[in-house]
């Protein structure tokens, strides 16, 4: 009986391995190229806003409102941005416009709302520069925010804090409705 079950294992086991194919690997490679894109900013939402009534005497407001911009820095470098702010002339406009210049209208880059909307948050999210307050111009770029080498990359949103925004109505300002244009630059390093 014993010689029976050997001779059925042994004709199993040569069944087996006669039916038995090997197993062969290969190997490939992959290529991933990655183009970088652009550096970019754009205003997504909002507006300063400043609303009193003349009582004869020099008033300092606030906004109520701020715009929010966002970066996009898409290029893959690591050389990290910064964004200034620049300002024209409020004015009423129409043939006789009134004006107010734009020296009158300071911003402090403190307690603004960055948002990260695809990209670095911590040491590497970009940073308001907690500049002092200072007169905005029209010329002279006044930087505001700041993403640092190695970070920065990606999409941010940056809103900042209406109240940080100051215009000084001198006394004798003409009344009316005064418009100016807030732009935001965006430069590449920190």
């Amino acid at each position: 009986m014993h010689i029976r079950h050997a001779m059925r294992l042994a004709a199993i086991l040569l069944a087996l391995a006669l039916t038995t194919t090997s197993a062969f690997a290969a190997d490939a490679s992959g290529t991933a190229t990655i183009t970088g894109g652009s550096l970019s900013v754009s205003t997504t939402a909002g507006s300063l806003t400043f609303s009193t009534t003349l009582n004869g005497t020099d008033a300092s407001l606030t906004s109520s409102t701020a715009p929010t911009f966002r970066v996009v820095d898409a290029r893959g470098t690591g050389a990290g941005w910064n964004v200034a702010f620049t300002c024209t002339n409020l004015s009423t406009g129409g043939a006789t416009p009134k004006t107010l210049n734009v020296s009158n209208l300071t911003f402090q880059p403190a307690s603004g709302t960055v948002t990260v909307i695809d990209g670095s948050s911590g040491a590497a999210a970009p940073t308001e520069t907690g500049a002092a307050a200072t007169a905005l111009d029209a010329t002279t770029g006044f930087k505001v925010l700041s993403a640092p080498v190695d970070g920065g990359m990606g999409t941010y949103d940056y809103t900042p804090l209406g109240s940080k925004f100051t215009l000084s109505v001198p006394a004798e300002t003409y009344a009316g409705s005064y418009t100016c244009t807030l732009t935001a630059t965006v430069s590449s390093g920190p």
